[in-house]
């Protein structure tokens, strides 16, 4: 079930995805559709065995358009997160690690071209030295 305090997770690109939504619709379906479903349930129940096949239509069909109007808006809650859930791409997939190991070759090469020109120098000093 939802917990409390959740925090954002991160999507492509950086953007936050606020998990905290999706919770709520969770929280809402349990809620309003479960309890919808509940009261269908009570009042058929309370129905006798004759009364279930002529059971009140109109009180039915409230029921049953008070269920499609939560499932509506349960799925506008959702669908807003889609295309964040469509284009995520987990860690491994991700070029961060390519990424970083061409930095990390740039400060090796960067390394050995100082390392390079400092000897260089160091040589010709010794040359100039020894004339």
């Amino acid at each position: 079930m939802a917990s409390e305090g959740s925090s954002p997770a991160t999507g492509v690109g950086g953007e936050e995805l606020d998990i905290s939504d999706l919770e709520r619709a969770e929280d809402y379906l349990v809620d309003k559709v479960l309890g919808n479903a509940l009261n269908v349930v009570k009042h058929l129940s309370s129905c006798s065995a004759d009364d279930k096949l002529t059971a009140d239509a109109d009180l039915l069909a409230g029921f049953g358009k008070d269920f499609l109007k939560h499932l509506d808006e349960i799925r506008g809650c959702v669908a807003k997160h889609i295309p964040g859930l469509n284009n995520y791409i987990p860690f491994e997939k991700t070029a961060y690690g390519a990424i970083k190991d061409k930095e990390i070759a740039e400060q090796k090469i960067k390394f050995a071209i100082e390392h390079l020109k400092y000897t260089s120098e160091l040589f010709e000093k010794a040359l100039v030295n020894t004339d």
